[in-house]
């Protein structure tokens, strides 16, 4: 794992980190609370051997034997003669086991002191035990190392050294210090609890995992809108907001990301149903004919078709009906506001997609619409559910895949990728769907940058009529650079029985269409 990656599984696990420090930070504060406040004090007790110091080599020897007495005596201060006999002394009606683990004794390396730790809640008894226990260890090692002969001195002596001090601070931690072990600890187990998660979470949830998975660059990442259910088409209901600005992002980088080589035809899908692919499709068709180009938005996905209902059009006559040759192409076209887009709907659900899908008479359909568009965009079902998707590759010149993130797994958009990239149609770019706001710092800044008003001004192509950025006489310009099959401007349609190619497909007329509803403008 990288340090970026590190830092960003931080960033997105915030919350469950800072919910662990906070619990580190309570449980230390309430065992501070509920543990009373302990004092510990200490006696030092001195090991001597009885021998003549008018002989050095008795004097050496005597020392030798001291020292090697100190290990032996260290373990019988703890033991439950010596503990017994403080006890009783101090009349506190304590047990063996108790005292046990409130007294300790050690001994530094080479020396012949003993050093008698005892812990209380209190000063005094803490000082106080630790003088009995002393006592006690003295008494005992005076039983054992007495001699036979009555008149006899003892080897070795045990004497203490100094009384107990009564301790004057807690030996205890204080309430700071158990504050930051709570604190530390709260914050490791959080970020190992973070990491966890992220191992065992394969979700795609940033462009580096995105751009790992599917070998092509994003090209487009659309923050999640809550208000999506009631105005899927942001571009054309909010136009100004952050998410219209990712669509026309998404629109820029489509357009420049091969400019020798431009992709008229292009097909966009996902690896999974509910990823967003037609919203996508849907607010980049806006997005590209609010910038003046002639699109169409055609709706392949025949098992579950939904752009009919997304712009409020006939679905009754659509690519089905074209493809099988019931209705010509220009009769199935529907303009959307006024021709800002061109849509031909799926039409009725047929019983055999694929085969209608790889039909001599959808790359005709498909050509017919390469000659007078600009951009053809397709709706395509997704790739892992079924195969209608990769039998358009051939017909197509490039494809986008949809991921939405927290949802798509990178085994997922892999596979989608790798299937694509089997039938010779590897996605030039992904976009990444239905990304938190919260998290992401790019649009954390744009949210800033218009947060006065005055970048909001700039936009470019934020909207039809007073509120777009771009005039009216700078679009027909823009608009009047692209050539038309038959030499006249933008937007002038071909009168009927004229012959030849007509750059707008005609609207379907009113009385044909099997509902007979208005057009939609």
């Amino acid at each position: 794992m990288t340090v970026q990656s590190f830092l960003r599984t931080l960033r997105e696990q915030y919350v469950l980190v800072a919910v662990t420090v906070l619990i580190g930070v309570a449980a230390a504060g309430a065992v501070f609370a509920v543990q009373p406040a302990s004092y510990t004090a200490s006696t030092s007790l001195y090991v001597s051997a009885q021998a003549g110091r008018e002989d050095a080599q008795q004097a050496y020897l005597g020392a030798q034997l001291s020292a090697e007495r100190v290990r032996s005596y260290t373990n019988l201060i703890t033991g439950s003669r010596v503990l017994g006999g403080a006890a009783q002394a101090l009349g506190s009606g304590e047990s063996v086991e108790d005292l046990r683990q409130r007294v300790s004794a050690t001994s530094p390396t080479d020396s012949v002191l003993i050093e008698v730790s005892a812990t209380d809640s209190t000063p005094e008894r803490a000082a106080q035990l630790a003088d009995a226990v002393a006592a006690a260890g003295a008494g005992v090692v005076s039983d054992l190392e007495r001699p036979t002969d009555p008149g006899a001195a003892a080897l070795i002596t045990l004497r203490v050294v100094q009384p107990a001090d009564v301790p004057t601070e807690p030996s205890s931690l204080s309430l700071p210090a158990m504050l930051a072990i709570g604190l530390i600890l709260g914050a490791g187990a959080g970020i190992l609890l973070a990491l966890a998660r992220r191992a065992v979470d394969t979700r795609v949830t940033s462009d580096a995992e995105l751009v790992a998975a599917t070998r092509s660059p994003v090209i487009g990442r659309v923050l999640a809108d809550p208000g999506a259910e009631q105005h899927p088409l942001v571009v054309n209901h909010a136009s100004s907001g952050r998410e219209a600005e990712a669509y026309r992002q998404l629109r820029t980088n489509i357009q420049f990301i091969d400019v020798d080589n431009p992709r008229k035809v292009v097909v966009v899908t996902s690896a999974m149903p509910g990823d967003g692919k037609t919203t996508t499709v849907a607010n980049l068709a806006i997005a590209l004919g609010r910038a003046g180009s002639r699109v169409l938005l055609v709706d392949a996905d025949m098992r579950l078709p939904r752009v009919a209902s997304l712009f409020g059009l006939d679905n009754s006559v659509g690519l089905t009906r074209v493809i099988s040759g019931q209705v010509p192409f220009d009769r199935a076209v529907q303009s959307w506001n006024g021709g800002v887009i061109d849509v031909l709907t799926s039409g009725p659900v047929p019983p055999n997609p694929s085969e209608l899908l790889a039909s001599a008479s959808m790359r005709a359909t498909i050509a017919h619409a390469r000659d007078r568009y600009d951009m053809v965009l397709i709706d395509s079902p997704p790739v892992l559910s079924l195969s209608d998707t990769t039998v358009l590759a051939g017909t197509v010149d490039g494809a986008i895949l949809v991921c939405r993130a927290k949802k798509t797994t990178r085994r997922q958009a892999e596979s989608a990728a790798e299937a694509l990239r089997l039938v010779g149609l590897a996605p030039f770019g992904s976009v990444l769907n239905r990304v938190d706001p919260a998290k992401s710092e790019v649009y954390g800044k744009y949210h800033r940058y218009h947060a006065d008003g005055s970048a909001a001004a700039a936009s470019t192509d934020s909207a039809d009529g007073p509120s777009r950025a771009v005039t009216a006489p700078a679009r027909a310009a823009d608009t009047s650079r692209i050539q038309q099959p038959s030499g006249r401007p933008p937007g002038q349609p071909q009168p009927p029985g004229s012959g030849g190619p007509q750059p707008w497909p005609r609207r379907l007329d009113p009385d044909h269409r099997p509902d007979h509803r208005p057009d939609h403008r």
